[in-house]
């Protein structure tokens, strides 16, 4: 996902009003979703594609919205192998930090953020996997 700091960059300076009601919207489902008693794992995982598509459409850039289709959907497969939820409301806070970096037109800001997240995620998942194997 090394490309997803240059893709928030670009909707930070392309991104359009509607782009960051679509953003919190997802969030917001998202949110709703953890409230739940058991949480729809899979719904979750639609939503966090789709948020992430929404940046990568923000760019207005057709390789970047393929890419990260791509590297989305392939990270999710090890999400649904490796228990996440501990995690979930540390990726929905930092996906909100992203729209607002996003909101602010800040894409160096929002870019930075991005990088931290992608570590995150990956350092999580490799620990999960190796507590697996």
């Amino acid at each position: 996902m090394g490309f997803s700091p240059l893709a928030v960059k670009l909707a930070a300076e392309r991104r359009t009003d509607e782009d960051i009601k679509e953003m919190h919207y997802l969030i917001e489902q998202q949110e709703q979703l953890l409230q739940d008693e058991e949480v729809d794992v899979k719904q979750f995982m639609k939503l966090d594609i789709e948020f992430h598509c929404v940046i990568s459409r923000a760019t207005n850039n057709e390789i970047l919205k393929r890419l990260t289709l791509e590297l989305v959907e392939s990270y999710n497969r090890y999400i649904l192998i490796a228990p996440f939820l501990d995690r979930a409301n540390t990726i929905v806070s930092e996906h909100k930090r992203i729209i607002e970096a996003i909101k602010e037109e800040d894409g160096e800001k929002a870019a930075k953020i991005v990088q931290n997240h992608i570590t995150d995620i990956r350092e999580s998942l490799k620990e999960r996997i190796e507590k697996i194997l």
